[in-house]
């Protein structure tokens, strides 16, 4: 995950833990609104939203409360995020 200050956001998905067999590439906007924090894929009619918390200074925890009703996964989940510096691909 890439997420700019501009407000923009790249994602990949792999299916492997070396990250060499990439399954899904995303693209879109975030935002956080309130304790809300949203993302809107690019070609995707709505965005989902997240509550989130910061467990230190480089890393976030994200809890999903709504999701487009298009998307594949529509099980409740939750991520954390960490800060890696210099790892840009």
């Amino acid at each position: 995950m890439i997420r700019l200050a501009d407000g923009k956001f790249e994602v990949a998905f792999y299916i492997d833990a070396g990250r060499t067999k990439e399954t899904l590439r995303e693209k879109g906007s975030w935002w956080v609104k309130g304790n809300e924090f949203f993302t809107q894929t690019q070609g995707v009619a709505t965005s989902d939203g997240y509550a989130y918390s910061f467990v230190d200074a480089d890393t976030v925890h994200f809890t999903v409360l709504k999701r487009d009703p298009s998307a594949d996964c529509q099980a409740d989940y939750q991520f954390s995020d960490h800060r890696v510096t210099g790892a840009r691909k």
